[in-house]
């Protein structure tokens, strides 16, 4: 493996070590060698820190950063090379994943489509087809739970791109389930024990339409770089947790919960009746 220095302060560090919160100390001149290490099989157990920084660091409409990323995603890379216990297993299933949320940096159609395509069940497996059914080094990762991976990454990049379209295919999904919360079918079923992990067709969990809307909530608040600073971090967390409340479901008597109002319409079950009111 080359070893290739960027001055990060005042420290000579290797490129493929950093991680993307580090991008600060980079600039567009390494977008060229970031897309080759993207490719590259020496680099592999830090291709996920990689798509990240190159996602970071390109124009919203860099092309040649959008299809080598698209391409990591797509690619059916050798998994039996893959070593769980050194992570790189993780790093190639997961970390192509992620890669699908990078995808929101991008304002260029072939990122649009395919986060909508991907959003879906449908969509999901094809984009990953070449390599999901693959034996992979990493057991918790399987096919179904890969799919539903992308599709949760991609629920995340529709609210990064912050495009009222693409917005309302999350908002859309929310509404639905906030209102199937009410009905009896939904009280009967499993689902009611923790509404934060329902989902309208055995796919997407409402976390992560949550998660996706307080992400965007919150850059809509302090701005897209401000966010980044800390996205992902122990900090983050807590700073995300004043958006978070409005999509969290109300605990009934019953110990079950229901999401009550509808976090995006603002509807209200009347108590004691299936009616529901503004």
């Amino acid at each position: 493996m080359q070893k290739i220095l960027v001055l990060v302060g005042t420290e000579e560090i290797p490129i493929h070590t950093l991680y993307a919160d580090a991008t600060s100390g980079l600039d567009r001149e390494c977008l060229p060698l970031l897309r080759d290490m993207l490719k590259d099989p020496a680099y592999k157990n830090r291709w996920r820190s990689i798509s990240s920084m190159l996602a970071w660091l390109s124009d919203s409409r860099d092309e040649a950063s959008l299809n080598a990323i698209l391409a990591y995603i797509r690619r059916p890379d050798l998994w039996k090379d893959a070593d769980a216990s050194k992570g790189h297993g993780y790093v190639n299933v997961y970390g192509k994943a992620a890669a699908v949320g990078l995808l929101g940096f991008f304002e260029l159609d072939s990122a649009t489509s395919t986060l909508r395509r991907a959003f879906t069940k449908e969509g999901a497996e094809e984009l990953i087809g070449t390599w999901v059914n693959v034996p992979h080094a990493v057991d918790d990762y399987s096919a179904s739970y890969t799919v539903e991976s992308v599709r949760m990454q991609a629920a995340s990049g529709l609210a990064l791109s912050q495009d009222a379209a693409n917005i309302a295919l999350i908002e859309a999904q929310i509404e639905a389930l906030a209102h199937w919360t009410w009905s009896d079918e939904y009280e009967q079923s499993e689902d009611a024990d923790d509404v934060m992990e329902s989902s309208l067709d055995g796919g997407i969990p409402y976390h992560s339409l949550a998660d996706a809307m307080t992400r965007l909530d919150r850059i809509r608040d302090v701005g897209l770089e401000e966010f980044l600073l800390h996205d992902d971090t122990s900090d983050g967390f807590g700073l995300k947790m004043p958006y978070a409340l409005k999509y969290w479901g109300q605990r009934l008597p019953n110990g079950r919960t229901v999401l009550d109002p509808c976090p995006i319409c603002g509807t209200t079950r009347r108590p004691g009746t299936r009616e529901i009111s503004n």
